[in-house]
């Protein structure tokens, strides 16, 4: 209760402040804008106070505690009245200033508001805001009424955006012009606008107050608050009823005396020593006798209402067409009733039968609002279970509030989702009758029920929200259609997914929380199965042979290829269709010999058009190729509007975007006319009129141009590579994809361009033109049946192959999410169809895809149909034969990838070993520091001469490392070369080295080796992948003396586990680091001991004390110093031992 005290005190703190602020400002004679402004924060301040208010003293219980409340109250809403009369006295003044001074302005400099970032609350002409109708045109004329630079029939169109239900049927009918805007303001005033009414709305309300429950205590604070509201409203418009000893003073309290529970009127008598009280009386000391009856009665929950039985607050649904209302077993239990009660039989008919059900009844009191309630018997019915998901619902209980309308529903204030469940109740007709008023009204563009507590939701609801067609053309150039979503790019796609994944598996079980172990899943170079596959395929073969089935497959598979089978498959399908009923009547073919057989049979399709109508296109069998279908286009003479212009572009129909450079202009058009912001129905600006008109005869002009229909061979078995040439510009950015086959002339096999986003730099362009060809090649892989074994991706920005290649990041997330997207899409594409991707770099000049995003005209494109349909000349020979570009822009890391994917020149095993010797012979270096820092000096000047920009010192270790391998694994290298070119065969066996360690050439060409620990995430892609070293060359030996050093001479197991996590691998690793740092000097040095003398022992028995004498008399003449210990022994004590010390001086 303190913290809600506290609440209510800096609510009425607020209140206090804004008050003196509007009171200020209507003395200042400020703006009428400012001033509507701060009213709108006072009808605010004073709902917060009000409700505040209530929920506090609802909770009070002595008498003490309640002396002061109803002052405090009263004070606020006297305040509160007092503000409101000066606010529309203030602004009735301003639009009569507002009036006399437009009429000297020039209406042509007058710069028009915008009217949509100003909310004027809707009026529907219904009894219950009938007397909200002064309000409403009050703040209308400000905004809108009174402003000369609005014409008579924009502000009649604004007024009928304002108006709902039978306020806008009032005038609806009137038309659009000068004349009708002041005849609607005739019929609204005649019909809303009259004071008689308004008084007659407030005494209507005072006599229709439904009586509350005689204990619920709520119920009457809102009964007398309802009643307060209207004989202060009354006061307002000069009928005071709060006077003494008048007769409006009288009625009225006698219609609100009759209504008050006998309880109330006992104490009222008693404290007023009257029977006979007057309305002043009545407001004064309501609140006082209600906390004396609160005092007085038995102490109780908040729940405890109605006659002192529990209350639950619960979700209820009207159904008009149940005789009988159900609650639930839940609620039954909730609310004290016996679970153990008889139950009776019904017969419950529905739609689709009759059942027979048994219930128990509970009867309760209903409390729909604070003044209506019914007492009536529900079933119980243990399975009720109402929960529905309702597309949308969630979006227009926002949109409703933002307009203002008041929902009986009060769990709609919570709503997070589409699903409106939690129903305890239903209502059927024996209940609904109780509520009143109970009427259908228009909302929005729908119905609902109101009631006296706001509206009831009611019909039907779009699942979609239309923003109208200007909206929905967005998605011409929206990214959101690549799968990219517009949202906070603050968080990687990553990061995004780790937690949705998180949010979907969490569960709270028995008070614990349980959620899977995550995985990392983005696994590189996984381990493969070449050779469990190939043991898998030789015993098949075997079973095969053994069984004699071997020829027959081999037979099956190479059918195939005969021509017999497209005869095979026409005699088959007609007599498989034949025997389901189906008789297929007409064919046709390319194909001279079946077209024949066709025409023999009387099945061939015959018409006297030279072209066949195929998937859209026009196709010419005798030549075998295919065009754009006939389209026609519509305009008016004079000019042609925005939906004119979308319709005609959309006309041609090309979904293998094989005329794209010249279609492309259609929408790059389109998107000008909608920065233009031309209406659908309005013409288009002369300039687009005239670039339509040079598009539309480009247009016509494609139906000429011939495309070939195919594309590749699906059966030769050759190699096939991809090619996808990618380009962005300002305009768009897209993709042209070509097959290649060897011996063959690439062909175009499909294209696609969007266009590009305002917001999006050149680079992120060029990146999102990668993004969609990647996106699209599971389309083109599953449409072409080839086998393809490189895909290729050609872009003329550096910048983008130094994203995609080096792994470099950028600042921008929006960057960084699609370089995750596009690793994602590159992996599952090499997982699902087992292809290997490059990216490569091409010139702008020789870039195809420069067409598509740029646009061209019919006679460029006819001129470069060649190009277009068959890429650039150099595409269709070897990769040696292709050309090369300086790359400037790119690191070394990402320019010896891009060159390495570019050049794939082919090495024989004979040709592995190096033909030049190393630029420095590493045997004059006894250290790894010193060779790297000589080599590196090497390449900065070769750097300085080409103008390149590299890191100097890693080109060093590079260079080392290939060396090295170059010269100790020249058999495992030109195996794994001849793998990734296809030459190598079943037989070809592979070499011991690369089955044990599973080795691979990375994107420089480094032969590494896959380890045991790819899937833990704590070490890098090195370690994971270690570059593999040879145990005997002279750098492995400079590495494991370097790494030595650095471990502090540690040992064999230190040193060689340094040497693993700096990413290298020595096959007989332990050995090699043996036997290279025993010969390490520090560490000889360290590890050297003293040289120890061996005791001298002397038995007891066996020498006397003369002997021991002599033996040292003989050590002193012999000057030898003995350092040993004298072990002295006695038969006694066999086992133990007494050290002595003797010290011997020479003489």
């Amino acid at each position: 209760m303190d913290k809600l005290r506290v609440a209510r005190s800096n609510g009425k703190r607020a209140f206090t402040r804004i008050n003196r602020n509007l009171l200020k400002q209507i003395a200042d004679e400020a703006e009428p804008g400012l001033v509507q402004d701060c009213w709108k924060e006072l009808q605010e301040a004073w709902s917060d106070v009000e409700s505040k208010h209530n929920e506090y003293v609802s909770l009070l219980t002595s008498e003490e505690e309640m002396d002061g409340e109803e002052p405090w109250i009263s004070e606020v809403y006297d305040s509160f009245s007092n503000s409101k009369k000066t606010f529309f006295n203030f602004m009735k003044n301003c639009s009569k200033a507002v009036k006399e001074e437009q009429t000297s302005v020039d209406t042509a400099s007058i710069k028009r508001p915008d009217i949509q970032k100003l909310k004027i609350p809707l009026f529907s002409g219904s009894q219950d805001n009938v007397i909200s109708f002064n309000d409403f045109l009050n703040m209308f004329d400000d905004l809108i009424g009174n402003n000369s630079a609005y014409s008579n029939t924009a502000k009649l169109m604004y007024l009928k955006s304002y108006l709902r239900g039978n306020a806008l049927d009032t005038i609806k009918h009137l038309s659009n012009d000068e004349k009708s805007y002041e005849l609607a303001r005739v019929f609204l005033k005649e019909e809303y606008l009259d004071n008689d009414i308004v008084v007659e709305e407030h005494i209507r309300r005072l006599h229709e107050l439904t009586s509350p429950p005689a204990k619920d205590f709520t119920a009457l604070r809102s009964f007398f608050n309802t009643a307060r509201t209207s004989v202060y409203e009354l006061k307002a418009f000069g009928f005071d009823a709060l006077q003494d000893d008048t007769l409006g003073s009288k009625i009225v309290s006698y219609m609100i005396c009759q209504k008050l529970p006998t309880n109330f009127k006992s104490k009222l008598s008693t404290t007023l020593q009257t029977d006979f009280p007057s309305t002043r009386e009545l407001l004064e000391n309501y609140n006082t006798i209600i906390k004396s009856l609160m005092k007085t009665s038995t102490p109780a929950k908040q729940q405890e209402v109605n006659n002192g039985e529990i209350c639950e607050r619960v979700r209820c649904m009207i159904d008009f067409g149940s005789q009988a209302s159900y609650i639930s077993e839940d609620l039954a239990a909730r609310l004290g009733f016996n679970s153990n009660s008889p139950t009776t039989e019904y017969n419950v008919k529905t739609c689709i039968g009759v059942k027979k059900q048994s219930y128990s009844s509970a009867t309760c009191d209903v409390i729909f609002t604070p003044t209506a309630t019914a007492r009536h018997s529900f079933l119980v019915d243990p399975d009720m279970n109402l929960d529905y998901d309702i597309p949308g619902v969630k979006s227009l209980v926002h949109k409703l509030k933002i307009d203002g309308v008041r929902l009986a529903d009060s769990f709609f204030n919570d709503i997070t989702s589409d699903t409106i469940g939690d129903f305890d109740c239903l209502l059927g007709s024996d209940v609904i009758g109780a509520l009143k008023p109970l009427r259908s009204v228009d909302l929005g563009l729908g119905t609902a029920l109101e009631v006296q507590d706001g509206h009831i939701l009611f019909g039907d609801i779009d699942s979609f929200y239309s923003g109208g067609s200007q909206e929905g053309i967005e998605h011409l150039f929206s990214i959101e259609s690549l799968g990219i979503r517009e949202v906070n790019e603050s968080v990687s796609s990553q990061e995004r997914q780790l937690v949705e994944k998180f949010t979907e598996e969490v569960e709270f079980k028995d008070g614990k929380y349980y959620i899977k172990v995550p995985f990392y899943d983005n696994v590189k170079d996984v381990p493969g199965n070449y050779e469990v596959a190939l043991a898998t395929m030789k015993k098949v073969r075997e079973k095969l042979n053994k069984r004699d089935l071997a020829d027959a497959y081999t037979a099956v598979f190479e059918q195939q290829l005969h021509p017999q089978t497209l005869f095979n498959i026409y005699n088959n399908s007609r007599q498989i269709m034949m025997e389901g009923g189906f008789n297929l009547r007409s064919w046709m073919s390319n194909h001279p010999q079946l077209v024949d057989i066709m025409a023999s049979e009387d099945t061939i399709h015959q018409h006297d058009a030279p072209v066949e109508k195929v998937l859209g296109y026009f196709y010419d069998s005798k030549q075998d190729v295919v065009s754009l279908a006939d389209f026609s286009f519509e305009e008016r003479p004079q000019g042609i509007t925005k939906r004119q212009l979308l319709s005609n572009i959309s006309k041609v129909f090309d979904p293998l975007s094989l005329a794209l450079p010249v279609t492309i202009r259609g929408r790059l058009l389109m998107k000008q006319v909608w920065k233009d912001g031309t209406a659908w129905d309005e013409e288009v600006t002369p300039e687009v009129y005239r670039d339509w008109k040079l598009l539309k005869n480009d247009l016509n002009s494609l139906r000429e141009i011939k495309f070939p229909r195919k594309t590749g061979d699906t059966e030769i078995g050759q190699p096939t590579e991809l090619h996808l040439f990618c380009d962005g510009s300002k305009a768009c950015y897209g993709f042209a994809c070509y097959v290649k086959q060897e011996n063959s002339e690439p062909q175009l096999v499909f294209a696609k361009s969007k266009l590009a986003p305002d917001d999006k730099s050149i680079p992120q362009l060029e990146l999102l033109a990668v993004f969609l060809a990647l996106k699209c090649l599971p389309l083109i892989l599953d449409s072409i049946k080839m086998t393809v074994d490189h895909l290729r991706l050609w872009s003329d920005a550096q910048v983008v192959l130094e994203w995609l290649t080096s792994g470099c990041k950028s600042k921008s997330r929006f960057t960084s999410n699609r370089l995750e997207d596009i690793t994602s899409m590159k992996l599952k594409l090499q997982e699902q169809y087992n292809c290997d991707i490059s990216h490569h770099y091409v010139a702008t000049t020789s870039n195809v895809a420069d067409m598509l995003t740029r646009g061209l005209t019919a006679k460029e494109f006819v001129k470069k149909t060649s190009l277009w349909l068959h890429g650039p000349d150099w595409l269709g020979g070897t990769s040696g034969q292709w050309p090369t570009s300086p790359l400037y822009c790119l690191s070394d890391k990402a320019m010896r990838a891009v060159d390495l994917q570019s050049q794939q020149v082919t090495i024989e095993p004979s040709e592995q070993h190096s033909t030049t010797q190393p630029i420095i012979n590493i045997n004059d270096f006894s250290s790894l520091k010193r060779l790297y820092g000589v080599t590196a000096m090497v390449f900065q000047f070769i750097n300085k001469l080409k103008h390149r920009q590299a890191d100097a010192r890693e080109q060093a270790k590079v260079y080392w490392l290939k060396t090295m391998q170059e010269e100790s694994f020249v058999t495992e290298i030109s195996y794994l070369q001849a793998r990734e070119k296809g030459k190598t065969t079943k037989s070809t066996i592979v070499p011991k080295l690369l089955t044990s360690l599973n080795g691979f050439l990375d994107e420089t060409g480094t032969l590494r080796c896959r380890g045991r620990l790819s899937k833990l995430n704590k070490y890098s892609y090195a370690v994971h992948n270690p570059v593999l070293l040879s145990k005997d060359h002279r750098l492995t030996e400079l590495m494991i003396n370097d790494q030595h050093r650095r471990c502090k001479h540690l040992g064999v197991g230190t040193t060689l586990t340094e040497l693993r996590e700096s990413g290298h691998w020595i096959p007989g690793g332990r050995q090699a680091v043996k036997r290279v740092i025993k010969d390490c000097i520090t560490c000889r040095k360290l590890n050297a001991l003293a040289m120890l003398n061996q005791p001298v022992r002397i038995k007891a028995q066996q020498h006397s004390k003369s002997k021991l004498r002599d033996a040292q008399r003989g050590r002193q003449q012999s000057g030898k110093l003995i350092s040993s210990s004298l072990w002295y022994e006695t038969e006694e004590y066999s086992r133990h031992v007494s050290p002595t010390y003797l010290m011997l001086n020479s003489v």
